[in-house]
């Protein structure tokens, strides 16, 4: 199995219970570091967390002492520690997998999201060049039927927060539903509705900055990159937009906590 290139660490990592307690035993800092090998070793290894030399053979508790320059009583100590915090388990062959490897990892989730983003996008984009006349160019951008544009989830959601729309307000808004699906683009809609936006770039805008996962309950929390709110991160974003539809109508910017 392929190693992994880079390994995640969660901030506020020593605010963690877990981890001060793990820091407050004697000689604390040095369970630190165990716990940083481990999860180098399974990033290495990249078998759901599990630390092993091989499938058949366990790393044992004498191969990490010779590794980290320690007795092998002191890292029997650490493994405990750990245990008893549930970072780590160990398994009827000595086997050790982190518990937690799939929070600590989750960007694989990601990355799968954003490469089956892309397949549907090629997909949807061969399939609209297979239907063209040989004589005719490819449109960069789907050509939907009017008629048809009604079926659309976006569509619907749009209209049913804004009212009537204009026809190519729609191709758009159709486009994005091809390239993030019908769940992320009604989200973003509605966080367009909330602030009071009826601006297809703002909601461009929304799904480029949660790549595609808006959640209406932790907008409030999201990171606004050095801006004091939001509003004013997503205004940077739609000044780099090519299209610029109608003006933004939002509310006076909220103060941020930051």
């Amino acid at each position: 199995m392929k190693k992994l290139r880079w390994l995640k660490t969660q901030v506020g990592l020593f605010s963690d219970p877990r981890i001060l307690y793990l820091m407050n035993q004697p000689n604390g800092d040095s369970y630190i570091v165990l716990w940083f090998f481990l999860k180098d070793m399974a990033g290495t290894v990249n078998d759901d967390g599990r630390v092993y030399v091989s499938e058949k053979e366990a790393m044992t508790t004498q191969l990490i002492a010779k590794c980290l320059h320690r007795r092998r009583p002191f890292i029997e100590r650490g493994l405990e520690a750990l245990e008893l915090v549930n970072l780590i388990e160990r398994d009827e062959n000595g086997v050790i997998r982190i518990t937690v490897w799939d929070d600590l990892q989750d960007f694989q989730r990601e990355e799968r999201c954003r490469e089956q983003t892309k397949e549907r996008v090629r997909r949807y984009r061969e399939r609209q060049r297979q239907a063209e006349p040989a004589d005719r160019p490819v449109p960069e951008t789907p050509v939907v039927e009017e008629k048809q544009m009604k079926d659309y989830a976006s569509v619907q959601k749009y209209q049913s927060l804004f009212g009537p729309m204009q026809p190519h307000f729609a191709k758009q808004l159709i486009e994005l539903e091809t390239m993030w699906g019908s769940e992320a683009v009604c989200t973003a809609t509605e966080i367009a509705h909330d602030n009071n936006v009826n601006n297809i770039p703002y909601i461009r805008a929304v799904l480029k900055n949660s790549n595609g996962r808006p959640t209406q309950g932790k907008r409030k929390g999201i990171d606004c990159h050095g801006f004091k709110s939001f509003d004013e991160y997503l205004d940077s974003v739609l000044r780099d937009e090519p299209e610029h539809e109608c003006s933004l109508h939002r509310d006076t910017a909220r103060e941020s906590a930051f």
